[in-house]
């Protein structure tokens, strides 16, 4: 892929990537060319990719922009609302300007259909926290499917317990599946390997 800003490479010579994104208010023309473009274009296969940015005109123009998101603006997400986690901190500001017009001098230069200026800028201020819920940490006898002190006060986990008494293939026999005991032997071979490592570290 070629990648053109006013008619000149802009591509990264080492990842061939684009190395310039103009503020898209400093753009006036761009163009993707895909196939059977002349010769001029031929630097690279996969297309190009053509930008012109803006001149000055013979009035004074330009424009402002700020893209706000914000974490008033949004809802918590599901999974912190099912931990009770708060939500995360969302604050960015992508803003930016333009301006252009005639070079003007009086009694010294008068750029009218002549000579233009032109001037653009682009920023992003973000402020970012993330909240995750926390992963749990096995014990050695749960990875051996043993969840039968797992639960409040060292009692069988409740969650496990109901899982295997509607689910016989994790334990066929009842007792043992009412005592949340997992049959290790259900486990996948990879799981099982990951355990053993888990459990000499």
């Amino acid at each position: 892929m070629t990648y053109l800003l006013d008619g000149g490479i802009n591509n990264d010579l080492l990842a061939n990537e684009v190395v310039y994104n103009p503020n898209p208010d400093a753009i006036t023309e761009f163009r993707i060319l895909t196939s059977n473009y002349s010769a001029e274009y031929g630097r690279n296969a996969g297309g190009v990719v053509s930008v012109v940015t803006k001149s000055g005109t013979n009035a004074l123009h330009g424009s402002a922009f700020d893209y706000v998101r914000n974490d008033l603006f949004d809802a918590n997400l599901f999974f912190n609302n099912s931990q009770g986690l708060p939500k995360q901190v969302l604050k960015r500001n992508q803003y930016g300007f333009t301006l252009g017009g005639p070079v003007e001098i009086p009694h010294v230069v008068n750029g009218k259909d002549k000579l233009f200026w032109f001037v653009d800028y682009s920023g992003q201020r973000q402020v970012l926290t993330d909240t995750q819920p926390a992963l749990p940490v096995y014990t050695p006898a749960e990875l051996k499917g043993d969840f039968s002190t797992s639960g409040p006060n060292g009692t069988p986990a409740p969650q496990v317990a109901a899982f295997l008494a509607t689910n016989t293939y994790w334990q066929s026999n009842p007792t043992l599946a009412a005592q949340a005991i997992i049959d290790p032997s259900k486990f996948s071979p990879v799981s099982q390997n990951y355990f053993k490592n888990k459990l000499k570290d």
